[in-house]
């Protein structure tokens, strides 16, 4: 009976070693698993990261790109309405120029050079002036066709003068029409 109680303590000892061992085991897996896992979380939120700031600088050198691209325009459009017009004061100028590039822009069978042209050609770059027609500033817009079109354009028309006569909405309006 020693004997089987000894055999049998000894068989206990060796089954709580085993389960020890088992736990031991089971617990490095465990934080191995949990550690590799972490890791991995840690890398693709890294990799995440960095297509975020690619992105991001691309997006910046675009944004570059576009602004350079607009004020080259600009200033190619002021020195034109210069040679024309050198008594148009500079802020006109440089409305003028950014709604020319803008409508350039809205409408695409339009460039900046044959919006330009147009002007040219129309008023000599001379927001003020009346034909004999009766058609108003930089693109000769006769009246009945501003007030026709001044409501697709989002403008509110209060008078012949007082919106054929603005740069910047006889250009739209002219834009849109030519357009």
């Amino acid at each position: 009976m020693m004997k089987q109680d000894a055999h049998r303590k000894q068989g206990n000892s060796t089954h709580r070693l085993k389960v020890t061992l088992l736990i031991a085991l089971i617990v490095i897996i465990s934080i191995s698993t949990v550690s590799f896992s972490y890791k991995f979380y840690e890398m693709e939120s890294a990799d995440a990261r960095m297509a975020h700031l690619e992105q991001a600088i691309l997006d910046l050198k675009a944004a570059m790109n576009v602004d350079s691209v607009r004020q080259y325009n600009i200033r190619r459009i002021m020195s034109i309405i210069d040679r024309y017009n050198k008594d148009m004061p500079s802020e006109t100028k440089y409305e003028i120029a950014s709604a020319i590039y803008e409508m350039s822009l809205k409408y695409t069978n339009l460039s900046v050079d044959l919006i330009c042209a147009t002007i040219t050609q129309e008023s000599g770059w001379k927001p003020d002036v009346v034909s004999h027609a009766g058609a108003i500033g930089l693109m000769q817009i006769m009246p009945a066709t501003g007030s026709f079109l001044a409501c697709s354009e989002g403008i509110q028309w209060t008078s012949p003068e007082d919106v054929l006569f603005n740069p910047v909405y006889n250009i739209r309006l002219g834009c849109r029409y030519l357009s």
